[in-house]
């Protein structure tokens, strides 16, 4: 095999396994307590809808606008502390090379 075919094999390689869709998931509901971890499963898929594995980057943002950021592999439950988080609207915003979404969630007041 030549260089140039060699090259195409790869490229067709890798669109065959490029995310699709992104999906960002509650399992236990949209809505925390202040102080409460957010639960939360993303998950990628490919152009057939089946999940695929992946790291996928992470901000989460509470009504104030502050931002954690995490990295979390596709599929998987994650918990993750906001510290001191605002009260409010939160939003997840998920990336997985390119692909993008967005899901939100609501956080108590702290009595």
């Amino acid at each position: 095999m030549n260089k140039k075919t060699i090259f195409i094999s790869f490229m067709l390689m890798i669109s065959l396994v490029s995310a699709n869709s992104l999906t960002i998931e509650f399992p236990k509901g949209e809505e925390f307590s202040a102080g409460e971890p957010i639960t939360f499963k993303a998950t990628i898929y490919d152009d057939s809808q089946k999940p695929i594995d992946g790291q996928i980057n992470i901000v989460i943002e509470d009504s104030q606008k502050s931002t954690t950021t995490a990295i979390v592999k596709s599929k998987e439950v994650n918990s993750i502390n906001l510290v001191d988080a605002s009260s409010g609207q939160g939003l997840i915003k998920a990336d997985y090379e390119g692909t993008q979404t967005v899901a939100f969630f609501e956080i108590g007041r702290q009595e």
